[in-house]
């Protein structure tokens, strides 16, 4: 559902942006809608080995005949910062992430949405290379942002609470670990039903979290309820990460 929203995005701010003066000849607008479209059917496919020298070049495009500051520019280099995370570099997309960052703040405000979900994949990086601590402010930026534009029981908070909870687990943070875990579980329950598949996910963090402070029965019987739902229901899992 992420990638889906963020490709929406991507087309809407290239097939919508107002005609740029500079173009140049050999850079016709209608490239940067053909490398947008091939860059999504190749993502959305899993092929992001093959995606990612088209999201180079729409971000070298776009940098060529937009004005620096623009917000389009941060969407190209925000996703070209997520491909490289998917293929499992960690070094290379921070400074794109930041440079996204600092374009949407200056051009939208600090509490737009696409600044909450810039900051929601760096903090996704940072968890990935481990740096609890560098995740967090971001995570709680992106709760913020959400909660204010979507409210506090909207499906789109769920990413970023499971993000956040598994932090606060990795640091030993048991509490607000557990506290993190209960209300994602509530807002899916209230969404989807307690017999959906799509709480899966947050019950097994649950349970190994549960686990780690010697509460093994109350983790096994999670367990067991997360694995009744995988084998009797058939509904795709969801990923309720994106707009409501």
């Amino acid at each position: 559902m992420v990638r889906a929203v963020r490709a929406r995005l991507i087309l809407i701010a290239v097939l919508f942006c107002p005609p740029v003066a500079n173009l140049h000849a050999e850079l016709p607008e209608e490239d940067i809608r053909e490398i947008a479209k091939k860059m999504i059917v190749l993502e959305q496919a899993g092929h992001h080995a093959e995606a990612l020298p088209l999201a180079r070049r729409a971000v070298e495009i776009s940098e060529q005949v937009l004005d620096p500051g623009h917000p389009t520019i941060a969407l190209y280099l925000d996703h070209l910062a997520m491909l490289y995370v998917r293929l499992g570099e960690t070094n290379l997309p921070e400074p794109l992430f930041y440079r996204a960052l600092a374009i949407q703040v200056q051009a939208l405000g600090k509490d737009h949405l696409a600044v909450a979900s810039t900051s929601l994949h760096l903090a996704q990086l940072y968890q990935a290379r481990k740096e609890w601590r560098r995740a967090e402010p971001f995570l709680q930026q992106a709760l913020r942002t959400r909660e204010h534009f979507w409210g506090t029981e909207n499906v789109a908070l769920i990413a970023v609470l499971r993000d956040l909870a598994k932090g606060y687990e990795a640091e030993r943070r048991y509490s607000e670990a557990e506290e993190t875990y209960k209300r994602a579980l509530l807002l899916e329950e209230r969404r989807w039903g307690p017999e959906h598949s799509n709480l899966v996910q947050t019950l097994e963090g649950y349970a190994r979290m549960l686990h780690q402070t010697q509460r093994d029965a109350e983790a096994e019987a999670l367990e067991r309820r997360a694995a009744h739902l995988r084998e009797n229901n058939k509904t795709p899992l969801a990923s309720p990460d994106g707009e409501p």
